[in-house]
């Protein structure tokens, strides 16, 4: 048959920590925002960010980079001389420690003492720098992730906010997986 196009089949497990927190620096103007933030999400990592602020809404991008653990399994075949396929596997559902980047968005509506936020990033994991492995034998496109949160929160006082949400992980546009989230954030000014 025609070898030109060969299916992978591929498993890609991400690793989340059942705990996540971060440290930020807000600096605000009139109306424009810029943070920095460093935390602990499905690793530990770091974040910057520019948007809008005002009264009543936000809204901005943001970028992130971080070290987490991955397992990446594929089996596949490659195309001999021939015309023959060769079987390529990598079973062994080792963690691999990664450097991950990606980029997002935000947008949050205050309504009063509830704020309705979301918090979106897209990344790659082929394009991870693979730190304790080497990198996989053959080469192939793997899906975009796409992290949705969609949060509701309220301010018990200036200091202290309740938060509960739900996150969708979506593989390319297809499908996902949802979680429930729950959360108190302690402010400073």
């Amino acid at each position: 048959g025609d070898w030109d196009s060969v299916e992978v089949d591929a498993h890609y497990n991400i690793k989340y920590l059942p705990v996540w927190g971060s440290i930020d620096k807000f600096v605000k103007g009139k109306l424009f925002t810029m943070n920095i933030g460093f935390g602990i999400y499905h690793g530990i990592y770091a974040s910057t960010g520019f948007g809008i602020n005002t009264k009543y809404f936000e809204l901005g991008v943001q970028s992130f980079q971080r070290f987490t653990y991955e397992s990446f399994n594929y089996l596949a075949y490659e195309k001999q001389e021939d015309e023959s396929l060769e079987e390529i596997k990598d079973e062994k559902n080792n963690d691999k420690l990664v450097f991950q980047y990606g980029a997002g968005a935000y947008a949050s509506l205050f309504i009063k003492k509830v704020t309705l936020s979301y918090n979106g990033n897209v990344y790659r994991p082929n394009k991870s720098i693979i730190i304790n492995d080497p990198i996989p034998e053959i080469s192939f496109a793997t899906p975009y992730l796409f992290t949705n949160n969609f949060l509701v929160s309220y301010w018990y006082s200036d200091t202290i906010e309740f938060q509960l949400g739900v996150t969708n992980l979506l593989v390319d546009f297809n499908g996902g997986n949802w979680s429930l989230m729950a959360g108190i954030s302690l402010w400073t000014f």
